[in-house]
């Protein structure tokens, strides 16, 4: 997001890869993790 709340960026996923994603985190260098 950006300063004043705005998202910077947005992805969708593949639903055959993430049929439905339960948990989100981001690692120490922000990498983004999903779990199904």
């Amino acid at each position: 997001m950006d300063g004043e709340g705005n998202p910077k960026n947005a992805y969708t996923f593949d639903k055959k890869t993430i049929p439905q994603p339960e948990g989100i985190t981001f690692s120490p260098d922000g990498t983004l993790c999903i779990s199904s």
